[in-house]
């Protein structure tokens, strides 16, 4: 970058720390042996005012943006292996008086991926105003991000806590953007738990009563076989939005042969129940196996 006055002589700058390294013509250095195609962005170094030496004092002028004309963007991309040279222009102005009271603004951002942010809707800027020397009061925002945590949100970043909250002295003036700008970036908050779902065969013996006809249970001698296998998924929950997304069930699961009990003195209507292959999606299983008494009637079949 180049800081010039309107007849495009170098400012000599009182202070000049902040402003990058200084190269022999009077050029400051942002970037250096950047890859062709790298994009920039020094609008952080376009100074509303400057201080000067010997007491000289200058503004931004208000014209082309306070760009001289034929100057590179403040913001861009690296397209040619040619310098990229941004040169802003100043007019001398009288010795500013130190203002009493400074502004500062908290933005609210929302985190849309690792390095991507965009405003958090709802939620507009809160201007800070004080006396220099002191700090902004935290009441109104900490009211915010009070709210912002009980709606479902985490804090990723808040500039508030981590930046000066201590008023400095630099003029700001109407319509521009303040000195002292803190960023809070919020994210919403993600919580999983986990969904379970059972499914159980059930193989019931019975026999038939001489007397009635009627089914009957096995009592003491072949009691019910009951299987569970149980399957899970996890759910995702926005906090924000309530929006629950279901993940997959776990695998399917298989209920073993079960080879159908000797009963003396009865045969059986099945051998045996096959395995059988289940997913979270299948029903409960029931099988009933029926014994009759041998010499019934009944054809007799060898179990295996």
């Amino acid at each position: 970058m180049k800081y010039v006055d309107k007849q495009g002589n170098a400012l000599n700058i009182k202070d000049d720390s902040n402003f990058g390294k200084k190269d022999s013509d009077n050029t400051y250095i942002a970037a250096k042996d950047v890859l062709l195609t790298s994009e920039y962005d020094v609008t952080s170094s376009k100074h509303a005012t400057i201080e000067g030496t010997n007491d000289h004092y200058y503004k931004l002028v208000e014209e082309n943006g306070g760009l001289l004309t034929g100057s590179a963007p403040v913001k861009g991309e690296i397209d040619s292996v040619d310098d990229k040279v941004v040169t802003f222009v100043y007019e001398e102005i009288e010795k500013p008086v130190a203002p009493t009271t400074g502004k500062g603004v908290v933005r609210f951002k929302k985190q849309v991926t690792e390095t991507k942010t965009e405003a958090l809707k709802g939620y507009d800027d809160i201007t800070l105003e004080g006396e220099v020397g002191k700090e902004f009061s935290s009441d109104s925002v900490n009211s915010t991000i009070t709210e912002l945590k009980r709606r479902g949100y985490d804090i990723v970043t808040n500039e508030f806590e981590t930046k000066s909250k201590k008023i400095d002295s630099q003029t700001d003036a109407d319509g521009q953007e303040p000195s002292q700008v803190y960023n809070v970036v919020v994210k919403e908050r993600i919580t999983t738990d986990t969904e379970t779902k059972k499914v159980t065969r059930t193989i019931k013996y019975v026999k038939i009563d001489d007397s009635t006809g009627k089914e009957v249970e096995v009592e003491n001698v072949q009691p019910t076989n009951t299987k569970t296998v149980e399957f899970t998924r996890n759910l995702t929950i926005n906090l924000v939005t309530g929006l629950t997304t279901n993940g997959p069930w776990s695998e399917k699961q298989t209920f073993e042969e079960v080879k159908t009990p000797v009963l003396t003195g009865y045969i059986a209507d099945k051998a045996k129940v096959e395995s059988s292959e289940v997913t979270a999606d299948s029903a409960d299983i029931v099988e009933k196996i029926v014994y009759r008494k041998i010499g019934s009637g009944y054809r007799k079949f060898q179990m295996e």
